[in-house]
């Protein structure tokens, strides 16, 4: 190895669109895609029943979002398995249908508590690594 020091030439000045773009961007997609939705539902995007279908299809995410927020902040860990709890506690809710609807939701609402369990036991007390795990 010789003793000279290599130089970093990668660009690093920013111009003006950059800037604007890092700190408007999403605000200027949400716009494109109300200004889409505005011109392709033919003026109905901002009725009652569409904005009330927004509402009910964002809820679950949003709730989920919510809890998953505590568990990202009390400790820069992430939990990868949401997706994987959700249709296990789906399935097996409409697996128990025949038994009826409060016993079916209690036992997909169980089994979601009983994966959680599992995954918060192993990564808090045997020290799993939470990506590799969940």
């Amino acid at each position: 190895m010789n003793g000279a020091q290599k130089v970093d030439k990668r660009k690093v000045e920013i111009n003006k669109f950059s800037l604007i773009f890092n700190k408007l961007g999403i605000y200027v997609v949400v716009l494109l895609l109300i200004v889409a939705g505005v011109l392709l539902s033919g003026g109905q995007f901002f009725s009652a029943s569409n904005i009330q279908s927004i509402l009910e299809a964002s809820a679950l995410i949003g709730m989920v979002s919510a809890g998953l927020m505590f568990v990202v902040y009390s400790g820069n860990m992430n939990d990868m398995s949401i997706p994987m709890t959700m249709a296990m506690a789906g399935m097996l809710t409409v697996q128990f249908i025949n038994l009826g609807f409060i016993p079916a939701l209690l036992i997909g609402i169980a089994s979601g508590a009983l994966i959680g369990f599992i995954n918060g036991l192993m990564i808090g007390k045997f020290r799993a690594h939470p990506i590799i795990w969940s």
